[in-house]
């Protein structure tokens, strides 16, 4: 809905009575099928509808560079009053992850890309409105993915400045700050996922690279457009503790908050090489053997 309106959702009802004037078999082959950024090429269509109910058994296509298969059903009421359902199942598989994402929040974005390569999604919502539908979604899926990349997160950093990788004086500010301005490479990804009331609720995100790990946990409140996740980074080949950070906000413009813990460890570090250069400093200026 427009930004005068208020929301993300339109409120405005939805009218699918007219399948309940025909029946028809329907067989389509298209180019391409466009719904803002959702770009589907090569697309095939077989649907039947039979006394208002639409039956969607094969939609298949191209998308983001690989394929993409939908069937479902869409039950309408007899006047414009009465909620339509909705249950759908979705499978696709080697599809590039910004561009999905970019998809999803109706946005250009670049937060993730790489490959994912499969991707399960059922659903199922009821309502009169865009509105209504998303408030009553339901379902579950489940994602996997390879040679990831995530902005936002630089593990490659840290494991640099957790090894003594820079100046003394160069790292006075917050390390955490810093390390949010890059991105890591992630070559596993998987996540398991229910929704329930418009809410995807993530049991599970681990993603595992070369450099870290990171496990999430929390939600995505779509009748909200807001986002809530807890996060745990290791990152490997260091003597770095484990550490927690949040994303919470809005869904198109989340904060990153927390790395308390990893501040404080960084910034004891850093007062030890400080400490050790200035005595080694005194100790030559006093003539005694410098430190090693």
């Amino acid at each position: 809905s427009s930004a005068g309106r208020g929301g993300h959702w339109s409120r405005e009802q939805i009218d699918m009575s007219f399948l309940q004037a025909f029946d028809a078999d329907v067989k389509i082959s298209a180019h391409s099928i466009t719904q803002n950024l959702w770009i589907l090429e090569n697309a095939n269509l077989d649907a039947k509808l039979k006394n208002g109910v639409l039956n969607i058994s094969d939609l298949s296509a191209n998308m983001f560079g690989g394929k993409a298969a939908m069937n479902g059903t869409i039950r309408a009421g007899a006047g414009v009053s009465d909620p339509l359902s909705v249950d759908a199942k979705v499978s696709a598989t080697n599809v590039n992850a910004r561009s999905a994402m970019s998809a999803a929040m109706g946005a250009s974005s670049d937060t993730i890309s790489g490959t994912l390569t499969n991707m399960d999604v059922s659903l199922n919502a009821t309502g009169t409105s865009q509105s209504t539908l998303v408030q009553t979604l339901s379902g579950k899926g489940a994602l996997t993915g390879t040679d990831l990349i995530v902005k936002g997160v630089d593990a490659a950093q840290l494991a640099m400045a957790a090894k003594g990788s820079y100046k003394p004086l160069e790292r006075a500010g917050s390390l955490f700050d810093s390390f949010g301005k890059g991105q890591t490479e992630f070559s596993e990804f998987n996540s398991d996922f229910v929704i329930q009331s418009g809410i995807v609720n993530f049991t599970k995100i681990y993603s595992d690279g070369p450099k870290a790990t990171l496990t999430s946990t929390g939600n995505v409140n779509l009748p909200q457009w807001s986002v809530d996740l807890k996060n745990s980074m290791t990152v490997k080949d260091t003597d770095l503790p484990p550490f927690d950070f949040t994303v919470r906000g809005p869904l198109d413009n989340p904060t990153k908050a927390g790395g308390s813990l990893i501040n404080n460890y960084l910034q004891n570090k850093l007062q030890k090489n400080v400490n050790k250069f200035l005595e080694n400093k005194l100790g030559k200026f006093l003539g005694a053997p410098a430190e090693t």
